[in-house]
């Protein structure tokens, strides 16, 4: 049977491997390892069991039909720091993810609740009215949001919260066509990031990853703007962050608001409440503080725990009866490595998730 080249490519790159590196341990030489994951030459039985071994991947893997997605425009908006092999790991990691949920959702009909629609900036005003409009949609009551990676999976997002292999990275998200919104984040980050990406990565679902989006516009900036909004309305935030503020103001609203000190300070100058001038005097103090890097531990709350792709599993083990290897068989993973991305124990845990 043919290989699928790109997965090929893929696995190679989620190993954060070079041509010469895989082919000199598979011992094979690079140019015919190139054509390979260029598709002019197909591997022998063997060889591709000397690349499946090197790669610690199972070789059926190869076999796949899957076409592998690009990593979207929002992604390379956020990688100045990322070096290419981390992109490219990144990029085969999520595309990993995206085959998985898919296999997994062969079997399942997911009973959503909330409807999810692309909305366009331009026509609605501003990346903070949609927020607004889609907080009256989903009937979000006011003041702040309780579990945001609840809400968002139960429109069928489908969230991951895993160690990315980078603090470079917050998070980013991919929304396949024909398949669920997947949003990766950054498990290194505290929960108060962790809410603010999901709400911006929430953003860019709305209102990118439908969208044809013009490399002139500021798809950053919309949805951060679109976070704020909906993490923080400025008609329940307001009255709250009028009169004077200062760090100890702003430390007490964090664990009410569930966000982070210096998203509420943010907030407070958008609104104009704030000048300029006193806004940059307190990102001064946060930084002396040493709270523009971790803000202080006795402020923490527990992050949130989505539990849809778990419960995808756990219907596979205890509705279906599959067992390890058979999960195994059917993402073309090692368990231990699916349980090391998706639930952060590489080898512990009651047979895969429950």
């Amino acid at each position: 049977m043919p290989i699928n080249a790109r997965l090929l490519t893929l696995a190679r790159e989620a190993r954060e491997l070079s041509q010469t590196t895989l082919a000199e341990r598979a011992g094979l030489s690079q140019a015919l390892l190139s054509r390979f994951e260029n598709g002019l030459r197909e591997p022998s039985d063997e060889q591709l069991a000397a690349l499946a071994s090197h790669l610690n991947y199972p070789a059926s893997l190869f076999q796949q039909p899957d076409e592998p997605v690009p990593l979207p425009l929002t992604f390379h908006r956020k990688r100045a720091k990322l070096s290419k092999t981390a992109q490219d790991r990144i990029h085969a990691q999520m595309n990993f993810a995206v085959m998985h949920v898919e296999r997994l959702l062969r079997s399942v009909e997911l009973d959503t609740d909330l409807e999810l629609r692309p909305a366009d900036p331009e026509e609605f005003g501003s990346a903070a009215n949609i927020a607004r409009s889609l907080r009256a949609f989903w009937q979000v009551p006011h003041g702040p949001v309780g579990d945001l990676a609840a809400l968002a999976e139960r429109a069928g997002v489908v969230v991951i919260v895993t160690d990315i292999g980078t603090d470079d990275l917050s998070g980013f998200s991919v929304w396949k066509h024909g398949g669920r919104p997947l949003v990766l984040v950054n498990a290194r980050k505290p929960a108060d990031h962790q809410r603010h990406t999901l709400a911006h990565e929430l953003g860019h679902i709305v209102m990118h990853h439908r969208a044809l989006v013009s490399e002139a516009t500021d798809i950053e900036k919309q949805a951060d703007e679109f976070a704020a909004e909906f993490l923080m309305p400025e008609a329940d935030i307001r009255p709250q962050l009028e009169g004077r503020i200062d760090l100890a103001k702003l430390a007490a609203l964090k664990p009410v608001w569930r966000v982070s000190i210096a998203s509420l300070l943010m907030r407070a100058g958008t609104l104009g409440l704030v000048s300029t001038r006193y806004r940059t005097y307190l990102w001064m103090m946060l930084g002396r503080s040493g709270y523009r890097q971790r803000e202080p531990q006795e402020l923490d709350f527990p992050p949130e725990r989505p539990h849809l792709l778990r419960d995808l599993f756990e219907y596979h083990v205890k509705e279906l009866g599959y067992s390890e290897q058979e999960i195994g068989a059917l993402l073309h993973h090692e368990p231990n490595e699916i349980r090391a991305f998706y639930f952060n124990t590489p080898t512990a845990g009651l047979r895969m998730v429950t």
